[in-house]
């Protein structure tokens, strides 16, 4: 059975990847990144911060040639709103992790993400070829707030008409259905250090630098944990579980 909305997110240490589709009727994907800032908060979406990039179906295409192997780099140029957005996803030198540079923002994904994210770009792209493709569309689907018309062909002209060897851009545009959805990303999650204490199957027993300690749902968490009991460790934690307990952040 197949989903109409997907929505996930690879967390960091310092930034953060997240994958969109709010229609499987829609024949694209949004990729959202954020990063930390120096005080330890997330940039938040919701005040404009971040980047936020269009992909088309041929785009998802060329990513998953790249996490199969079957390439080892991949990238294209994005214009939107006269900003141009340089993306290149590759392989390191090691073949254990993938790098996603998307403009300012980096995020790489280890080899268990890496299979998450295949398994879904394999089915979006599935269920986007069969119902975005179908002839049947919602007459509001492509209405843009641009006076530009959409542009599902590659360019290989810069804004001012100037010709780029060697660089394919593809313009954006804004989708006014879609566009409180690619807002929907967690816009408040902050950093906490502590230690771990217990650990249950859906949550952590976490001792916070104060001494006080506070049960946190696993699914409230956002990066990789240490296992180990006791050990001084950086949490990535949603904000609004942190002030239901009173916790100060």
């Amino acid at each position: 059975m197949m989903t109409n909305s997907h929505n996930y997110s690879f967390f960091g240490q310092k930034s953060a990847l997240f994958i969109k589709s709010s229609s499987k009727n829609e024949p694209y994907i949004f990729f959202q990144c954020i990063k930390s800032k120096n005080d330890g908060s997330w940039e938040k979406p919701s005040q404009g911060e971040g980047k936020i990039i269009k992909l088309s179906l041929e785009e998802m295409i060329m990513i998953l040639q790249v996490l199969e192997m079957k390439q080892s780099t991949w990238s294209t140029y994005h214009s939107f709103k006269e900003q141009n957005t340089q993306i290149n996803v590759n392989w390191d030198n090691k073949k254990e992790r993938v790098w996603f540079n998307i403009g300012e923002y980096r995020k790489s994904l280890d080899i268990a993400q890496i299979e998450i994210f295949k398994m879904l770009l394999n089915h979006m792209i599935k269920e986007k070829v069969k119902f975005a493709t179908s002839g049947v569309f919602n007459k509001n689907q492509y209405n843009t707030n641009t006076t530009q018309p959409h542009n599902r062909s590659p360019s290989n002209r810069s804004v001012n008409g100037s010709k780029k060897p060697n660089r394919t851009i593809i313009r954006e545009e804004v989708i006014s259905k879609g566009k409180s959805s690619q807002r929907n990303a967690i816009d408040d999650i902050v950093s906490i250090d502590g230690k771990l204490r217990r650990e249950t199957d859906k949550a952590l027993l976490i001792q916070l630098s104060n001494q006080n300690e506070i049960w946190i749902p696993k699914s409230k968490l956002h990066n990789e944990i240490k296992t180990e009991i006791d050990q001084s460790q950086t949490f990535l934690i949603e904000k609004w579980i942190l002030e239901k307990n009173k916790i100060a952040t």
